[in-house]
């Protein structure tokens, strides 16, 4: 276990946090890596600033395990972000990674599980978000270069399609006006995600499935007449090869864990806490350092 901490009594998430993973240490020979976020205002899952720091926590316990246990609390963030973090973890020797979600994961944390996870341990009331695509353009303005060159060329060749009826010049003016609203960046955008976000399912998550793809994407992506829906726990292990429900002893620990880490972050303000045997995380709060702690 922990000792203290500069002379100082360990705090209560800090012993959930040395409990559970001294358990999973214990048990399974795995790492504790604990992202838990305030659900009133949890920092975006991005590959910037958000990946930047996990990076720097992860590679103090990279030589230390192959096998990664997760206990994920997170909402919002970019598509991007599973991909990112499956190439930092998998690039960091570590060949198994396990999520334990007692309570909710959000779209991103809900998509980053269901990409890249070789195990993950849920309570029955566990919900897991269906995937959702912001987009955020400025009116007017293309996102990047390559977005950018998607909508000249989808503009030019209409401008040089032969005889031109009435229909199809209204079709020009109508993109035309869209390019100066921002809009048409917008669906071109959005349509990139669509097919970015299909291919992670055909080459992430298909083998994961105990169901078809189409009712996979049924459930969490919705179709033209059935929004997509949020999944319990009890739900989850019927559609994921590798979904668990947790036994008592893990269900008490990572319990603890979580109501104690967002009595943490609501007592100081912090917007979320990231944790590992070695050191340890607050992002918002006007903290935003690593501290390093004795380790056992």
């Amino acid at each position: 276990m922990f000792g203290n901490i500069a002379g100082a009594p360990v705090s209560k998430y800090r012993d959930a946090f040395n409990r559970l993973s001294k358990f999973l240490m214990d048990k399974y020979e795995g790492c504790l890596l604990a992202m838990i976020f305030s659900p009133s205002s949890a920092p975006s899952l991005d590959p910037s600033f958000l990946g930047t720091k996990l990076s720097l926590l992860l590679q103090d316990i990279k030589d230390e395990c192959n096998r990664l246990f997760v206990q994920l609390l997170a909402f919002g963030g970019s598509i991007t972000f599973p991909e990112y973090f499956d190439k930092t973890v998998r690039n960091m020797n570590i060949n198994e990674v396990i999520y334990i979600i007692p309570t909710r994961a959000g779209a991103s944390a809900s998509l980053m599980v269901a990409a890249t996870h070789d195990k993950m341990y849920l309570n029955p009331w566990t919900i897991l978000d269906p995937f959702n695509i912001s987009i955020s353009i400025p009116p007017g303005a293309p996102k990047d270069i390559s977005l950018f060159i998607a909508m000249s060329e989808l503009i030019m060749n209409m401008m040089k399609s032969e005889g031109k009826d009435l229909t199809q010049q209204i079709s020009y003016q109508a993109l035309s006006l869209m390019a100066a609203h921002g809009t048409l960046y917008e669906y071109i955008e959005a349509q990139r995600l669509l097919n970015y976000l299909n291919d992670l399912i055909e080459y992430k998550i298909k083998d994961k499935l105990k169901i078809s793809v189409e009712e996979f994407k049924e459930v969490f992506l919705g179709t033209e007449s059935k929004p997509p829906s949020h999944v319990s726990g009890t739900e989850a292990i019927e559609i994921f090869r590798e979904a668990y429900i947790m036994d008592n002893n893990l269900l008490k620990l990572s319990s603890y864990l979580e109501k104690s880490a967002v009595e943490e972050m609501e007592n100081t303000g912090t917007n979320g806490l990231i944790i590992t045997h070695k050191s340890e995380m607050r992002i918002g709060g006007g903290i935003q350092v690593a501290q390093v702690v004795p380790h056992f």
